[in-house]
């Protein structure tokens, strides 16, 4: 099991552009990009939008089912525009299963990775493969994703913090992270997690 505390807001099209400008600020390249794509097939649970189930990577060569709960809701200790709850995730590697919908979506992300140590956030430089240029994966971290997301023929952006760890180390993580990047852009999109977005996506594609 995998516990995560997130954020994540959406955008039609593509994100704003001070949200652009504040995600490419840092002084280490984010790691991904074009290169990186994959297509993770989704499960639609006939509008629950509290569990979602997909096959992660499904057209390569070792997709993995991953069934991911919401198990509660914090208040997040750093001003966040909007105020949103930060949501706490577990995730479970799963049988996939028959569902009654199901919708591809590729993906190309672009990603900040940070390591929590003593209370505070330092980046992780990462390559095109988003591994790490120097030492292992962190325990306790936080991942700070900007993702373009295309299904059903419309395309959207994605950014999300992904802070991981245990269910008390994972929330303070995330808390670091939020320090660590002051000043925090608005972000003005729609805050939603996966499974809020996949059951609002329309049920056909665009003409």
């Amino acid at each position: 099991m995998r516990v995560t505390a997130e954020l994540r807001w959406f955008w039609p099209e593509v994100c704003s552009g001070p949200v652009r400008a504040w995600f490419d600020s840092g002084p280490v390249r984010p790691g991904g990009g074009e290169r990186h794509r994959r297509v993770d097939r989704y499960f639609a649970q006939a509008g629950a939008t509290e569990v979602g189930l997909k096959l992660r990577a499904a057209e390569g060569p070792t997709p993995q089912a991953e069934l991911k709960g919401l198990v509660g809701a914090l208040p997040s200790a750093e001003p966040v525009a909007g105020a949103p709850a930060v949501q706490i995730w577990c995730k479970w590697n799963v049988v996939a299963a028959p569902s009654r919908g199901i919708v591809d979506v590729t993906k190309v992300r672009w990603l900040r990775k940070f390591k929590v140590e003593a209370g505070a956030a330092v980046e992780v430089a990462l390559d095109a493969e988003e591994q790490p240029l120097a030492g292992g994966l962190p325990e306790v971290g936080c991942d700070l994703e900007l993702t373009r997301l295309q299904a059903l023929g419309r395309t959207w952006e994605t950014v999300g913090f992904e802070a991981f760890g245990d269910l008390v180390t994972a929330p303070a993580a995330l808390q670091a992270c939020l320090r660590a990047l002051r000043p925090l852009p608005a972000f003005d999109g729609a805050f939603q997690s996966y499974p809020e977005w996949l059951a609002a996506l329309p049920s056909a594609p665009a003409s």
